[in-house]
């Protein structure tokens, strides 16, 4: 029953995408798509692609995900109005937001812990020999900020010294050290 049951859904999988945006507008998009559009097909599920720039609420009024049995999404929370739709299709049929986050008692969504997966790169390039790490982050926001404070915990769990020309991260601004965008060539 079970996998007759699996085989038989039909999935719709909602990209975030602003307006006029490349629908993959960054790699950890494309590299989501390619993992749903896997486990999916390992499933024997059916999964359509929503069209890029969707707007959700629209199609959740207009009753579209009738014709679906599951939702997928990478739904940023910061998107408010965007936020709002997903919720009330969290409440029409089961979704599971791919963006880590939901305004939804219940909701079901998947967050990677970015300190343990900075501590897991660190703990595997020691593990490996290596003794002096550098470090190039991305723009100012709370992914970059902990994964530039786990690193720099990283470090003192092994006794290493950070080296500050290897490091280059975000904005002085929300309290790190190294301006943004960083000078590569000492890199």
């Amino acid at each position: 029953g079970l996998v007759l049951a699996l085989t038989m859904m039909r999935i719709l999988y909602f990209l975030f995408s602003p307006p006029g945006a490349p629908y993959f507008n960054q790699a950890i998009h494309f590299d989501l798509g390619r993992g749903v559009m896997q486990a999916v097909r390992a499933q024997g599920a059916s999964l359509t692609m929503a069209e890029p720039g969707l707007d959700l609420a629209a199609w959740v009024a207009r009753g579209e995900w009738r014709q679906f049995d599951g939702a997928l999404g990478t739904v940023p929370v910061r998107a408010a109005r965007l936020m709002q739709a997903w919720d009330e299709l969290q409440g029409l049929l089961p979704c599971v937001n791919l963006a880590g986050g939901s305004i939804r008692a219940g909701a079901h969504y998947v967050r990677c812990n970015e300190a343990a997966g900075v501590g897991a790169l660190v703990q595997s390039l020691y593990l490996a020999g290596h003794r002096r790490l550098g470090y190039l982050g991305m723009e100012a926001g709370m992914h970059a900020d902990l994964r530039y404070r786990a690193f720099l915990a990283a470090l003192q769990h092994h006794a290493l010294e950070p080296i500050d020309a290897w490091i280059a991260t975000a904005s002085e601004g929300r309290g790190v050290r190294h301006p943004h965008p960083p000078r590569l060539e000492p890199l």
